[in-house]
């Protein structure tokens, strides 16, 4: 099975959501200050371990997408954060491959991110490391799991950026 991607941009159309429940539904919090990303590695021994990623998990049950990115990110990098909106859905499948060398499973591995822009409530707070703000310039050069690539590329773009986060914080 090839690796597919479904990507809708602010309240776009999402493909495939008819395979919804056999997919793990994920949310991302998106942090962007003073020309910085907030991002992080993923450790050895996680599946796409060295790669870089958003702070973000998987949806508790009960839970709504965009709680879920705040608690993630207040988990995962002690900062307590604000949803100002929503970036992006993605749909993504890995091919067995990719999860099976890591967690001995053969199935394909099912994604729905979430991507949710979002704003920290104390701008001079320290983040928990390995989590750390890096100039959106320098995404493009890092490399990330395949469903997070258009997203990254978004990034880039100022208009991307004046969507969410206009006032420079």
């Amino acid at each position: 099975m090839r690796a597919t991607t479904s990507w809708a941009h602010r309240g776009g159309y999402l493909r495939d959501m008819d395979r919804e429940s056999a997919m793990e539904r994920v949310a991302i919090a998106v942090l962007w200050h003073e020309g910085k990303v907030l991002i992080g590695p993923r450790v050895r021994g996680d599946l796409f371990a060295g790669l870089w990623e958003f702070p973000g998990g998987k949806i508790s049950s009960g839970e709504t997408p965009s709680t879920a990115a705040v608690r993630e990110c207040r988990e995962e990098t002690g900062l307590d954060v604000v949803v100002i909106g929503t970036c992006a859905e993605v749909v993504h499948c890995y091919p067995a491959e990719a999860k099976s060398s890591q967690q001995g499973n053969a199935s394909p591995l099912q994604l729905h991110l979430s991507f949710f822009a979002c704003r920290p409530l104390n701008r001079i707070a320290p983040v928990t490391p390995p989590f750390r703000w890096v100039r959106s310039e320098r995404l493009s050069s890092l490399k990330f799991p395949a469903a997070n690539h258009d997203l990254v590329a978004q990034l880039s773009q100022l208009n991307f950026i004046e969507n969410f986060w206009s006032d420079g914080a």
